[in-house]
């Protein structure tokens, strides 16, 4: 189950590095009465260095609940590979529509000189002829649709909800299993709310990158965690007993699941 997995991820993890790094997103221009375009820079509530930090965490929980380390190493895996098409469908979707984020022209500063706004105001705007010299900082403007952040975080919770509700029914009282599914939900749903207050995208950007992450998240878990996989009537004792068994290799676990999504989620910089 963790063999396919863990031979695609390659062939979908290498698209994701070379689409940031070589290909610029679409040139869209813009018209002047579009006043969505209009907002001020913030910096990021919810940074994408937090989104790596929980996703470890969840490998780290999935890793304890595993009875076996077959289970442990099938879900981490596939947790992964999860974790990379979502981000590959993301950088795609910037790239090929290339939609100006809401600070865009807080960012760009056009020259407003060479535009006519006043008596041309239905006119499309294309090219932009902006002054700021920030390439890293434009590139990224133009990238809004779909939101990473609410893609990623859809996918995780999402992936970690059903894969509690699959795998661990019968090991953690109902009321606690409730609770927990309820903070993963309600987190995914707070850091995706917090990329419109923050004026990194519209909601059309962030609605489309949740339901992007939570359909990626319902497919693979139903593809590759039959129902009650980890179900087992060994008691709590022996389960623990077993975790300690499998203990290093949910370590290499962890380890090789955040070092992999710091590559592969991180844009690298581009050229200043």
């Amino acid at each position: 189950m963790s063999c396919t997995p863990s031979i695609l991820l390659f062939p979908v993890a290498f698209p994701t590095f070379v689409i940031p790094k070589w290909y610029e997103p679409f040139q869209r221009g813009f018209y002047c009465t579009d006043v969505s375009l209009r907002y001020p820079y913030h910096d990021d509530t919810i940074t994408m260095e937090m989104l790596l930090v929980g996703g470890g965490c969840l490998s780290i929980f999935m890793d304890w609940f595993a009875a076996y380390i077959w289970d442990s190493v099938s879900t981490i895996a596939n947790f992964l590979y999860g974790c990379v098409f979502t981000c590959l469908l993301t950088e795609v979707g910037k790239h090929a529509v290339g939609r100006l984020r809401p600070h865009f022209l807080d960012i760009c500063q056009p020259k407003w000189s060479k535009i006519d706004c006043k008596n041309h105001q239905y006119d499309y705007i294309d090219p932009i002829q902006c002054t700021s010299t920030n390439k890293r900082d434009m590139k990224e403007a133009r990238m809004s649709f779909p939101s990473g952040h609410a893609s990623f975080s859809a996918f995780t919770m999402v992936f970690y909800v059903v894969y509690l509700e699959k795998c661990h029914m019968n090991r953690i009282p109902i009321r606690v299993l409730r609770l927990v599914q309820a903070v993963c939900l309600t987190a995914a749903f707070y850091i995706s709310l917090s990329r419109i207050t923050d004026n990194m995208h519209h909601w059309e950007d962030v609605m489309f990158g949740f339901m992007l992450g939570t359909t990626v998240a319902i497919v693979i878990t139903r593809d590759v965690i039959p129902l009650n996989m980890g179900s087992s009537s060994l008691p709590w004792k022996q389960l623990n007993r077993n975790y300690f068994l499998q203990f290093p290799g949910a370590c290499c676990g962890v380890y090789c699941d955040c070092v992999c999504l710091l590559y592969v989620v991180t844009k690298p910089e581009a050229d200043k």
